[in-house]
């Protein structure tokens, strides 16, 4: 089984390269961007099926990790995990599975309410088990933003689109001030915005 990879990119596509390792090219799916040319390492999850051998290529030994971890999820397979860590990232994953925040999973692809709140339910007493001092960082570091959201943007309505616009992608990995910053900006010129438009234009000008 190969577990890990350091070689050439020789060929780069969304969410797929082709890296090249003494002589010997491995087309790796991953959500990293990289640019052909660079020299890089990476772990690798190596998928075996009937049809088909698989390289899942991931930045940190963490996030090969989680992948392995949202594998054993009743109903979540490769392709599913593959799309959380992609999108979440292990960081934001664990927050948002110890705050049980089904929300956080809620654009992800091929991830629904009831796969979400399986997810949870499953992995919650793993992940506070995973590493002690991690998880009290995500759990002070979600209320730390809670407080800080009431404190700092009372004039916003829990109603209004920049609400939950803000709250998802700042699960995604944005801070505070810069999901803020961004989807302010995309209001002000479409104001009949959703907040389902406001995140998808946020990604899409991110990308």
């Amino acid at each position: 089984m190969i577990a890990h990879l350091q070689g050439k990119v020789i060929h780069s596509a969304p969410q797929e390269i082709i890296l090249q390792v003494a002589g010997v090219g491995y087309e790796v799916k991953t959500s990293q961007a990289y640019l052909e040319g660079e020299e890089i390492q990476i772990f690798i999850e190596h998928v075996i099926r009937e049809d088909a051998q698989i390289l899942f290529g991931f930045d940190s030994l963490e996030n090969k990790k989680f992948f392995q971890l949202l594998t054993s999820v009743n109903g979540v397979g490769p392709k599913t995990a593959f799309n959380i860590i992609s999108t979440l990232g292990a960081s934001v994953l664990i927050q948002s599975i110890l705050q049980e925040n089904v929300n956080a999973f809620k654009h992800v692809a091929g991830v629904g309410v009831k796969t979400a709140k399986q997810l949870i339910l499953q992995l919650k007493d793993k992940v506070e088990k995973w590493d002690p001092h991690l998880t009290a960082s995500k759990k002070s570091s979600t209320s730390s933003f809670a407080n800080r959201w009431e404190n700092e943007n009372k004039n916003i309505s829990k109603d209004s689109p920049l609400y939950e616009g803000v709250l998802a992608l700042e699960s995604l990995g944005y801070s505070a001030y810069e999901a803020k910053k961004i989807l302010e900006d995309i209001y002000a010129l479409n104001p009949n915005y959703s907040s389902e438009q406001l995140i998808k234009t946020a990604l899409m000008n991110k990308n």
